[in-house]
């Protein structure tokens, strides 16, 4: 998996580096940068992969001496750093998540009539339908002398708490949400309800991500129609929230073409 983007934890980071001298500070961002950019671990001989980068002997000798301290060769012939394979894998497996709540919200109800934008250039080749004969208007109706005519509006008009919740949990029908949100018998503190519509968004994600069984989340008009607030906030270890990295995994033929490319 390429990543052009990656968190970088200024207290851990010094917490580990902080016997590492300038040169080796720079060596240490340049072999970062690349593990995250190729996605794949490095393999165990960085001779081409220094020359490429180190001007003389000094920069050489730090890419080498960072390398064996934090991209250790392990069981598996290459170069792992354990921390950059996790964050690696939580992207991966965040990106995978969110590319099934995206095709989840495209099949709802909200979009049943949606069509995909491929269809659009397809409208235009199809035959013209017969226009039907116009009716005849009925004459307007006579406005009372003194009486101004008011238009109906037809938008909705959401209260700020509402396009809250539905700004954490967009999924549904927002019209149908709001109108079960004004409906509402006792619910709780704003705040509160907040606190766990975001609790169980994220448990419902977490879960995806780990491969276990799916929390399902209904659309945001069920979740208060049912009073799923009582639920209450759904708390998960960050054991079973984050996914058990396999360091040592099977390599794709795609990342074991990158990495002879580093050689």
């Amino acid at each position: 998996m390429n990543d052009s983007y990656y968190q970088r934890y200024p207290g851990d980071y010094l917490r580990d580096t902080i016997h590492l001298s300038l040169v080796e500070h720079g060596a240490y961002t340049i072999l970062l940068d690349a593990y995250y950019s190729n996605g794949v671990p490095f393999p165990s001989d960085l001779t081409k992969f220094v020359k490429a980068r180190a001007r003389n002997k000094s920069e050489k000798d730090a890419l080498l001496s960072v390398a064996d301290e934090f991209f250790p060769v392990s069981d598996d012939g290459l170069r792992h750093n354990a921390r950059a394979d996790r964050e690696l894998s939580k992207r991966k497996a965040y990106t995978h998540a969110q590319a099934l709540r995206a095709g989840m919200r495209w099949h709802s109800a909200g979009n049943a009539k949606a069509m995909p934008e491929t269809c659009a250039g397809n409208a235009e080749a199809m035959p013209p339908s017969p226009s039907p004969s116009p009716s005849p208007e009925p004459p307007p109706t006579p406005t009372p002398a003194g009486k101004k005519t008011t238009s109906v509006r037809k938008a909705h008009a959401y209260s700020h708490e509402y396009e809250e919740l539905w700004k954490i949990h967009s999924y549904g029908v927002k019209a149908k949400g709001w109108e079960e949100y004004q409906r509402m018998d006792s619910p709780p503190e704003h705040g509160e309800m907040v606190k766990i519509l975001t609790s169980q968004v994220q448990a419902e994600a977490e879960s995806r991500t780990n491969g276990a069984r799916l929390m399902a989340l209904p659309h945001l008009e069920r979740w208060i129609k049912n009073r799923q607030w009582e639920n209450g906030v759904v708390r998960l270890e960050r054991a079973a929230a984050e996914p058990k990295i396999k360091i040592h995994r099977e390599l794709t033929e795609e990342e074991r073409e990158k990495i002879r490319e580093i050689c």
